[in-house]
């Protein structure tokens, strides 16, 4: 762990920024550098579209109140370096930067269900649900009637009781929304 920077403005402060080396360094390559690159060009676009009132633009911009500088720290799983005493804003909805770690740390929390339910003799399945859709429509009134369709669903007595059937002891649920020529895409 490196000593913190001092200062509160994260501004300039050197007159070039290091390019990542061709070589796999720490698992890096240029493939991965290319994506971090593009995932902190998508949250600076996601700053501008959004403005001061979304949490996206202060994101790793800005000291965590109440602290100095920020410091450079490594990590002990990863052996990677991050910094810290920066604000996040979590949103990984509209945050790139974000939305990578958060999906990170989600699979890790899935693997580690489903591993449980393995070693105590359990069986994961996979389901997905999602609605028909088509180009031009608003996002969301379709994530709302996708929503509203799926718990009725899951509401249903046939529903209940296969669940009830197969023992199923709980879930894990994501909704997911891409986006193609077919417009915007619910599902969970």
């Amino acid at each position: 762990q490196s000593g913190p920077i001092s200062g509160s403005s994260l501004g300039t402060i050197g007159e070039f920024a290091s390019i990542p080396s061709e070589t796999q360094e720490n698992g890096l390559n240029s493939e991965t550098s290319s994506r971090r690159v593009l995932r902190y060009v998508l949250q600076s676009a996601s700053r501008e579209l959004l403005g001061k009132s979304s949490g996206v633009y202060y994101c790793l911009r800005s000291i965590k109140s109440g602290k100095k500088g920020v410091e450079v720290l490594l990590s002990a799983e990863s052996g990677s370096a991050f910094y810290g005493n920066l604000r996040i804003c979590g949103l990984n909805w509209v945050c790139p930067v974000c939305a990578v770690k958060i999906a990170n740390r989600r699979l890790i929390e899935v693997q580690r269900a489903i591993e449980t339910v393995q070693q105590y003799g359990g069986l994961v399945t996979f389901m997905t649900l999602t609605v028909p859709h088509y180009h031009g429509q608003a996002l969301r009134p379709l994530v709302t009637e996708f929503l509203k369709c799926v718990r009725s669903f899951k509401s249903t007595r046939r529903y209940i009781e296969l669940m009830r059937r197969l023992e199923v002891l709980g879930e894990i649920r994501s909704l997911e929304v891409t986006h193609g020529c077919n417009g915007w895409h619910p599902h969970t």
